[in-house]
């Protein structure tokens, strides 16, 4: 398997900061050489094969003071956390997953933690929070880890599926029949979260497992995209793009040109076959900054 995977964030049309992050990331063993006998060429770092991807979307809450820095602290905890996952992943049975799953849970409280730490030290972020959505991808298993309301899809030939459910007041009144789901889409409360990292809220991350085949593309993004690009728009968009990085910059520009009411983040993963030809070989490879 090859995968080719990159991210993009905008600040959008109408807002004075961005504050959304993504994260693309490989995991694999290295060694670093300091010294050996075997002489100056010996030394340096060797690479092992990668073990997994890690792709992230986290969105501050744009209405609470430190949505910006919640966000940034979030996916800069979640890459401290992830380190002490490797060896999980050179072992891990796909059938036996518990263990992989209570530590990406456990990634989560820790970004929880480093929210709540600095909210502490200023009265003005005691409200800081942000959505945190993950894929953790160990070939063909990927297993996705959401809070808030940013969201992962899988495009799978011409069928888009979405993989995460909004956590938002509205859904859930939904759910418990006291409102309908078409009303939601209308309702005030469909961008309240009803739970996030930070901002006092504490509930357990909604996980899901689903397993890849090569031609499978994941989509990570903030609401800033589907609050104006619907599923169908979405998955035209995946299929005729020629690359992860054209979908992003077509997805981004989708955005913003209905609209751009919001920072628009998205982070586009594409399997393939590793024996494709010199050519048409894919690439690991996070980029955009930030604007």
């Amino acid at each position: 398997m090859a995968i080719d995977a990159y991210g993009i964030t905008d600040i959008g049309l109408r807002r004075e900061e961005n504050q959304d992050q993504f994260l693309v990331a490989e995991l694999g063993r290295a060694l670093v050489i300091h010294q050996t006998s075997l002489g100056a060429k010996a030394q340096g770092t060797l690479h092992g094969p990668s073990h997994a991807q890690l792709l992230a979307v986290a969105d501050g809450v744009g209405g609470s003071a430190g949505g910006a820095l919640a966000s940034q602290l979030a996916v800069q905890t979640l890459v401290r956390y992830t380190l002490n996952l490797l060896p999980w992943c050179a072992r891990l049975d796909p059938e036996q997953d518990d263990d992989l799953v209570a530590e990406l849970k456990v990634a989560l409280e820790g970004c929880r933690s480093e929210l709540a730490n600095a909210a502490s030290e200023d009265p003005s972020r005691a409200n800081m929070a942000t959505t945190l959505t993950l894929a953790f991808v160990i070939w063909p298993q990927a297993w996705i880890l959401n809070v808030g309301d940013s969201r992962a899809y899988l495009a799978h030939g011409s069928k888009l599926t979405r993989l995460t459910q909004d956590q938002t007041v509205a859904v859930e009144l939904a759910a418990a029949g006291a409102i309908s789901e078409s009303a939601a889409l209308r309702s005030r409360w469909r961008s309240v979260l009803s739970n996030s990292l930070g901002g006092g809220a504490d509930r357990a991350p909604e996980v899901t497992r689903v397993t890849l085949t090569l031609g499978d593309t994941l989509l990570l993004c903030s609401d800033g995209l589907t609050a104006h690009v619907a599923d169908e728009e979405i998955t035209q968009h995946l299929i005729s793009a020629p690359s992860s990085e054209d979908a992003c910059q077509t997805l981004v520009s989708a955005a913003n040109e209905a609209g751009g009411s919001d920072n628009v983040t998205c982070v586009v993963a594409r399997f393939f076959d590793a024996e494709l030809s010199e050519a048409d070989t894919v690439r690991l490879e996070p980029s955009a900054t930030p604007r």
